[in-house]
């Protein structure tokens, strides 16, 4: 222990102006509203009748280590600093030697030395080395913390008496700021820890669903998907997106200036045929070869009937009709408006507005076993807050690249409107599926993106 230095008092120091300093800080003290304003003020306005260069406040927490809480001419206290960790390593020393003994338990100066404390890159030495330590002590006379006053020359008798009394002054506000149970420092006892820990240890067998979340949208439950029945350019689409359709409406129309002409040639070239073969049957009665032209004129006229019927038949294609009544659902009339076609091409789906689907696009990287009947809980994003029910049809086996998102495997589950439930989602709203899968355990299902990452870095 570091024997403290007193030199004699000076004899012209002030004594009567410190104590009538030292009342006006005591006064000021009790004026402190929180325990950080008291311990900044105590750290830093105590310098008004002590004099030290750098003091120090500590806290004891539940286990009796010392933890330094604040610092003078600091606003914050950096508690990895290797000096300030220093200090508590030595104040909780000090601390748990004077807890053990039988001796004077409520010390008003503790002797610290922080001599040992040296800067492992050049070899530095603390300044301050004359230090004194003024203990707090609660009701039941256990220490919680204390100020640690550190400077270069020797306390005299006259500031050591100071010194205990603000101190004494400063334990007793902290006391009055807090409860008797709260003044320490709050620490986890190692029991309540080792306990803690094995609580949820044992969480981690819990067997919970697997469950995965994956973007959805709901769609019309098998509709009726209008193609194009042939090659060509949209000319005309009659009803709007998503307005109800009879069967037999009008849907669309292709351009069809060049069918037109191809049927009006068409009926054109079966006039001739026809013409020529009368005047062949007219003259086959007088010369043996005309007759023989005869079965080449009819197959002509054959030949132009067919033409004619074709072009007839596909200039009628290029109105197209509904062939069921329901919802149309298309993207937007100028999307289509001088788009040319294919044939099979899909233009619009007529859907049934009571019978919807839900439609969910997995990602890969989400993937979980799935099985036919698992629930799902959809959250529409138009209503977060009310989740509907669903139970999965069946999941796609290959995995199909989606815009924007990546690989997916699709999953179709059917919605549960029946019972209390009356309304039905309307087509194309969105929002996020929750999906059950299997039941595992916590820790797995906590850590199963970790898991997964670890064996494809190590490959295990």
């Amino acid at each position: 222990m570091q024997k403290i230095k007193v030199d004699k008092e000076p004899s012209n120091d002030n004594q009567n102006q410190r104590l009538q300093a030292l009342l006006l800080l005591e006064a000021e003290l009790r004026r402190q509203p929180t325990q950080m304003a008291l311990s900044l003020w105590a750290v830093n306005e105590v310098r008004a009748v002590v004099d030290y260069s750098q003091c120090f406040l500590l806290r004891m927490n539940r286990v009796g280590k010392a933890r330094v809480t604040a610092v003078s001419s600091l606003a914050n206290v950096d508690r990895n600093a290797p000096f300030v960790r220093w200090i508590e390593q030595q104040v909780s020393k000090v601390s748990k030697e004077r807890a053990k003994s039988d001796g004077d338990a409520q010390a008003q100066i503790i002797e610290i030395s922080l001599a040992g404390n040296t800067s492992k890159h050049n070899n530095e030495v603390y300044p301050f080395q004359q230090t004194v330590f003024l203990p707090f002590y609660d009701r039941s006379g256990r220490m919680f913390g204390g100020l640690l006053m550190a400077r270069s020359k020797a306390w005299q008798e006259a500031e050591q008496v100071i010194a205990v009394r603000l101190a004494e002054t400063v334990s007793h506000a902290f006391q009055a700021l807090t409860s008797q149970k709260r003044l320490r420092v709050w620490s986890m006892p190692k029991w309540l820890g080792l306990g803690v820990a094995g609580l949820v240890a044992l969480a981690m067998f819990i067997p919970v669903p697997m469950t995965t979340l994956a973007p959805a949208e709901i769609i019309a439950d098998e509709p009726v998907i209008v193609v194009a029945p042939i090659d060509g350019v949209v000319a005309r689409i009659f009803p709007d997106a998503n307005v109800a359709v009879k069967r037999g409406d009008l849907l669309f129309e292709f351009d069809n200036t060049e069918l037109k002409a191809g049927a009006d040639i068409a009926r054109r070239t079966e006039l001739v045929s026809q013409a020529r073969l009368a005047t062949a049957r007219q003259a086959a009665f007088s010369d043996p070869q005309v007759y023989r032209q005869l079965a080449i004129a009819k197959a002509e006229v054959e030949l132009a009937r067919a033409e004619k019927i074709f072009s007839e038949n596909k200039l009628a294609r290029t109105i197209v009709r509904a062939q069921k009544s329901g919802q149309l659902i298309y993207t937007d009339r100028k999307d289509w408006i001088g788009k040319p076609v294919r044939t099979g091409e899909r233009v619009m789906e007529i859907a049934d507005v009571k019978r919807v689907v839900l439609r969910i696009d997995l990602p890969v990287a989400e993937a979980i076993n799935l099985r036919n009947g698992a629930d799902v809980r959809l959250f529409l994003d138009a209503n977060p807050l009310k989740a509907l029910s669903a139970k999965l049809r069946h999941a796609s086996y290959f995995a199909v690249e989606q815009p924007g998102v990546g690989l997916v495997y699709r999953v179709v589950a059917d919605l549960e409107v029946g019972g209390e439930r009356k309304i039905v989602p309307r087509i194309g709203l969105r929002g996020t599926a929750q999906i059950f899968g299997e039941q595992v355990f916590l820790g797995f299902y906590l850590f199963r993106k970790p898991i997964s990452s670890v064996r494809q870095y190590f490959g295990f």
